[in-house]
């Protein structure tokens, strides 16, 4: 007994021994690589400018990973004031990637061609991995991409932009009256109602409102009204849960674009396979009825209004039919463009609505400023159930030019609410230099990777004073007007790109503009918001995405129709 005891004893020290070895190991290695990385991370002079400076990092290989998706809030803003050049490098599982956030520099990164720096690889790899791309018309999409990308004009000119625009105006004409409809029976409420948990309730004074989830009502009530005009009628008919599909995968955007098989056992991935496959099994019956049509074939009755397609649309089939491309590559084609054009206006229009009626003072003088530009007909009220104000026309064009507290609403929201980076591999070296005298200028070393991260220079306070804080009235320049007048407004974005630059500059930006302007200014025309049960008017912590920051929960108003003055 007493040997087993001993024998015992003697392997129990042994094997403590060995853990402690190991750790003190572990923490040998990883102190090695914060000391060896801080030292050759240095920035260094060479004839073509400084190396980045290399931000140290602990864990070999792995690097900065988890710093950049477990830790970005905290760790990113750090890093900008330790880097306060505009430019650091960091090790993503042994690759180095650049961060750019000083204005100067990422116009030259974003201006360089693509044999400089190159983004066509990255978007290759995005429509693959998250939009499930079939590599087997790789050779069917080199040959039409000239043409598709000519189709983008139909977003950004005439004829094609001003026509989807007023085609949105009907919808919002049809739509505005019915944001929310003051029912309880869900048969009765539309789509964009029933999604954000509505509950009826009269005011003491007997006026009608309902308590529901503004980020959900604003989003899907955008995405039922803008897209008929983009995708056709049919398909938003035929299609109203694809919106909820398409936002879950937008949620998972990240782990989809890591490219990892669904097998792997990562609940939010899995999540946005599914979603993800949803999504396409509502575009599969759309491309086939509109291939039907293009051959002279009858696309079924659940068809029958395809020709209300936009101009881009229409554009986009002539080439998926000329070139044959397959089903699922015309499927993955337009979930990328339904994505693209919901994904961030829409929850971006839900933030400059939230903000702007959370000031009631700024709330009032856009509503003036927009008012000669939303024209409301109010009807002569001859029976005893009332009628409801007409919303007749938007003149989108003045809301863009003539409203310097609205535009300028819009481009506040861009700056403290969206966070989306630009993506280039390099392929040759590449020097960044400032415009001033002696400025900084550092080499980006072919083979690097590089990211435009807009977010860090949009709430950098070098460049914005107190930039947490959503203050829209930072962009407006007030000219001195004739004699008598008051002084003119203009709204200027300033160094804010949040649609990035060069060749891959956002094609949908202009609609983009328009979109949120006629949606929030018709909204502040026809509708009351304020706190439920009389509390404070809080604006949810923001939950960053790929692109526009979403909510998690819910953000629960008090919704009344308006007054309208006549």
């Amino acid at each position: 007994m007493d040997d087993f005891r001993y024998t015992g004893l003697r392997e129990g020290s042994f094997l403590d021994g060995r853990l402690t070895l190991l750790a003190g190991g572990l923490v040998a290695l990883i102190l090695a690589t914060r000391i060896l990385s801080g030292i050759f991370g240095t920035s260094k002079k060479t004839s073509k400018g400084e190396t980045v400076p290399l931000v140290p990092y602990w864990v070999p290989l792995v690097g900065h990973l988890p710093q950049f998706f477990l830790l970005r809030r905290t760790f990113f803003p750090w890093a900008r004031k330790r880097y306060n050049r505009g430019v650091f490098r960091l090790n993503l599982l042994g690759t180095t990637h650049n961060i750019i956030y000083k204005p100067a520099f990422s116009h030259i990164l974003m201006s360089s061609k693509g044999d400089v720096a190159d983004a066509e690889s990255a978007v290759k790899h995005i429509m693959t991995a998250v939009f499930a791309w079939p590599k087997t018309d790789d050779a069917v999409y080199e040959k039409a991409l000239a043409e598709l990308y000519d189709c983008y004009k139909y977003l950004s000119s005439s004829p094609g932009l001003p026509k989807l625009i007023e085609g949105t105006i009907v919808h919002l004409r049809k739509n505005i009256n019915s944001l929310v409809t003051f029912t309880k029976s869900p048969v009765d409420q539309s789509y964009w109602e029933r999604t954000s948990n509505p509950e009826a309730t009269n005011l003491s004074d007997g006026e009608e409102a309902v308590e529901l989830n503004l980020f959900t009502l604003v989003r899907d009530f955008v995405a039922q009204t803008a897209n008929p005009a983009l995708f056709g009628t049919d398909f938003c008919e035929n299609n109203a849960g694809v919106w909820e599909n398409l936002w879950k995968m937008d949620r998972e955007w990240m782990y989809l674009a890591t490219g990892l098989p669904p097998w792997v056992p990562i609940p939010r991935l899995s999540r946005g396979w599914l979603a993800r496959r949803r999504v396409l099994a509502a575009m599969e019956p759309y491309e086939i009825a509109l291939e039907k049509l293009a051959n002279g074939e009858d696309p079924g009755s659940d068809w029958s209004n395809l020709d209300n397609l936009s101009d881009l649309m229409k554009a986009r089939e002539a080439i998926f039919h000329k070139y044959n491309f397959s089903l699922e590559a015309r499927g993955s084609a337009n979930f990328a463009l339904l994505w693209a054009m919901n994904a961030n206006a829409n929850p971006a229009t839900f933030w400059m609505i939230a903000r702007v009626y959370g000031d009631p003072e700024l709330l009032e003088r856009i509503r003036e400023e927009v008012r000669p530009y939303v024209k409301v007909r109010i009807p002569k009220q001859e029976f005893a159930v009332p009628e409801l104000p007409v919303l007749e026309d938007v003149d989108h064009q003045a809301l863009a030019e003539k409203c310097p507290l609205l535009k300028a609403a819009y481009i506040e929201t861009l700056r403290v609410d969206t966070g989306g980076w630009t993506f280039k591999v390099m392929k040759q070296d590449l020097t960044l230099a400032g415009r001033e005298k002696d400025a900084d200028k550092f080499v980006i070393e072919k083979g690097t990777f590089c990211h435009v991260a807009h977010e860090l220079h949009n709430r950098d306070p070098l460049y914005y004073e107190n930039p947490d804080v959503w203050r829209p009235e930072r962009h407006v320049r007030w000219e001195p007007a004739k004699e008598g007048q008051p002084a003119v407004g203009k709204a200027d974005m300033g160094t804010i790109r949040p649609y990035g630059g060069g060749e891959h500059m956002c094609k949908g930006r202009q609609f983009a503009l328009k979109e949120m302007l006629l949606f929030s200014a018709t909204i502040f025309t026809f509708w009351d918001m304020e706190p439920p049960k009389g509390g404070e008017w809080k604006i949810p912590e923001p939950v960053p995405t790929v692109g526009t920051n979403v909510i998690y929960g819910e953000m629960r108003v008090r919704v009344k129709r308006r007054k309208i003055p006549a």
